[in-house]
């Protein structure tokens, strides 16, 4: 019931439960983590990060204890696993990078202790793909460029081990491709033009599989629309003008299938703005001017829609205002 309704944010249930909880003895190691776990989600969500940092740690003391007694259960190590990731996705967040690095390496050493035990287990595989993928963000993030490719490579290469035993599996699918797309996007920003391109193409090919097996899949969508974007940005640097116009036009497609399913997902909103934003000025510098106004047009017009429903958005907000202000001076 605590997860439910954290999932759902009703927060005044979650707090009536964790006093409820303190009058409770728990009598497992094992449920002492689950319960820690949560109550860690919960402060988080609220920024309590202190407490938050508390309860992860509590939960990974506990599934320790636990594997004291039970040093042969998987579903142990990978909760421990799960809480140590939380709580580095956390400290990551804080600037504890120190801390955070120790913290995601200790989730991918019990995810790899699950793994000696359960070699076929897609969910520590995934999960160990998710920690190298979020240890890969705060390299990139440090400049530790060399790191951060291997770490992306040892991610991309859990989801397909993942994948080698779970063929249909969407969410690994999904995370393969935003691993690959953010490879892409530090191989792009270090110059390596060529080795950008192919990853961005192999993240886009790992949605369109996730899109295949689950078509509704707005995340997935989305995620698509954006690598296209940006292998669109990449094209537009290297003058390859033609191939960016098409790319960039292939990512409002994936943004517009998006917003079919669902209308007022804010995300693909601003995404989709983005993408005109970014034709109609690759536009306006090749003299396409009435295609340039248009595209600026529609962009203005997806702000306006995405503001309606989030108006405490200060960058679109100001994009809007820049935007208006552009469209309104003459020979824009």
């Amino acid at each position: 019931m605590f997860d439910r309704a954290l999932e759902l944010s009703r927060y005044e249930i979650c707090g009536t439960l964790l006093d409820i909880r303190r009058e409770l003895k728990i009598e497992t190691h094992f449920t002492l983590g689950l319960v820690s776990d949560s109550e860690g989600q919960y402060f988080q969500s609220l920024a309590k990060h202190a407490a938050a940092q508390r309860e992860y740690q509590e939960a990974i003391i506990a599934y320790s204890e636990d594997l004291a007694h039970n040093p042969e259960s998987v579903a142990t190590l990978n909760n421990k696993g799960n809480s140590l990731s939380k709580l580095a996705n956390l400290q990551a967040a804080l600037s504890q990078h120190q801390q955070a690095e120790q913290s995601y390496a200790e989730s991918i050493a019990a995810y790899d202790a699950a793994l000696h035990r359960a070699p076929d287990d897609v969910g520590a595989l995934n999960n160990k793909g998710n920690s190298l993928q979020s240890l890969a963000d705060l390299q990139a993030a440090l400049s530790q460029h060399q790191q951060a490719e291997q770490s992306y490579g040892e991610s991309i290469a859990a989801y397909d081990a993942a994948l080698h035993r779970a063929p249909d599996l969407v969410q690994s699918l999904n995370n393969k491709g935003n691993s690959l797309q953010s490879l892409a996007d530090l191989q792009a920003a270090l110059s390596q033009h060529q080795q950008a391109e192919q990853s961005y193409g192999k993240s886009i090919a790992a949605y369109d599989a996730a899109l295949h097996r689950a078509p509704d899949d707005v995340g997935a969508l989305n995620n698509k629309g954006t690598s296209l974007q940006r292998l669109a940005d990449l094209q537009a640097a290297l003058s390859q003008h033609q191939q960016a116009e098409q790319s960039y036009g292939e990512s409002i497609a994936a943004y517009d299938a998006a917003l079919h399913r669902a209308p007022d997902y804010v995300m693909a909103l601003n995404n989709k703005g983005f993408a005109l934003l970014k034709l109609g000025q690759l536009q306006a510098g090749h003299d396409q001017e009435s295609e340039a106004a248009e595209s600026l047009q529609a962009a203005l017009m997806l702000f306006d829609r995405s503001l309606a429903i989030a108006p405490n958005n200060t960058q679109i907000r100001q994009l809007y205002d820049q935007l208006t202000q552009h469209l309104n001076t003459p020979d824009s």
